[in-house]
């Protein structure tokens, strides 16, 4: 089954803002300065380990710190080993995007855990495990945490994964709030400065802009012209699924009405 991708690589992210900002000129060099800007934080795959910091605060079970110095905090300075699978930005990887050849990295921000696993360190007490017969001071990963990715068993020792610019990914939800963010459009098609906000666009050269993003959207998707022929069929079933998986609402009719004004565009 197709999808809509939350991911775009290098290359799709460059055409997919020269699309929706209608400036051809845009290019790789562009991209790179956004990132050094912080306006867009680069992504990577990654299916290994990672080291993370127990912490009282977000832990099932904070008496299991009960015997720490007070003024730590609540954080123990001792790394919690995880397996862990998901979607991670870069710390500081300009370097990565313009490296063909492998280049090790260790310092990340979870942008999206698919799956991880804390694995227990049997150097601490009862073999790390606690009353309640869990994991020792088990912290569970959250969105935005901090986190040092390793090959292997961080326990041990961090071993730095290597990634080149083919490993680079943009979230397309990152790449439109960036867009919205700042007004990166092109004057020509800047609408009427007082014209009234609306919960759909009423500009045509709006419409339009909206029209084109859907359709490239759809594109990057490997939707073809063709699956457009029914706006009510499977492909508007898909995409309210991905939303609901989203906790978003769309309607089929508001689908099928964007649909039809990309299909016009391809």
């Amino acid at each position: 089954m197709k999808s809509l991708s939350n991911y775009l690589n290098i290359e799709d992210t460059v055409k997919f803002i020269r699309e929706v900002t209608k400036v051809p000129f845009f290019n790789k060099g562009n991209l790179f300065d956004l990132v050094v800007k912080k306006e867009l934080h680069p992504i990577i795959y990654f299916d290994g380990y990672g080291s993370t910091w127990r912490n009282k605060l977000y832990s099932p079970y904070p008496e299991d710190f009960d015997d720490m110095n007070e003024w730590s905090g609540g954080v123990e300075y001792s790394a919690q080993s995880n397996h862990v699978k998901g979607y991670f930005y870069i710390l500081h990887g300009e370097a990565i995007m313009n490296s063909k050849n492998l280049i090790t990295h260790r310092r990340f921000i979870i942008q999206d855990l698919v799956d991880y696993q804390i694995i227990p360190d049997y150097s601490l007490p009862n073999r790390g495990s606690n009353s309640k017969g869990d994991i020792f001071r088990r912290t569970p990963l959250y969105v935005a945490d901090h986190i040092l990715l390793s090959t292997e068993n961080p326990k041990d020792e961090i071993i730095e994964p290597y990634f080149s610019e083919s490993d680079i990914r943009f979230c397309v939800l990152d790449l439109i709030n960036m867009i919205e963010k700042n007004g990166y459009y092109s004057d020509v098609e800047a609408t009427a400065p007082n014209e009234p906000p609306d919960d759909e666009p009423t500009h045509h050269k709006t419409i339009n802009s909206m029209a084109t993003l859907v359709a490239t959207l759809l594109k990057l998707a490997s939707y073809d012209k063709q699956d457009l022929e029914n706006p009510h069929g499977n492909i508007n079933k898909e995409i309210i699924a991905k939303a609901e998986g989203l906790g978003l609402t769309l309607g089929k009719d508001f689908i099928a009405k964007w649909l039809k004004k990309a299909d016009e565009v391809l």
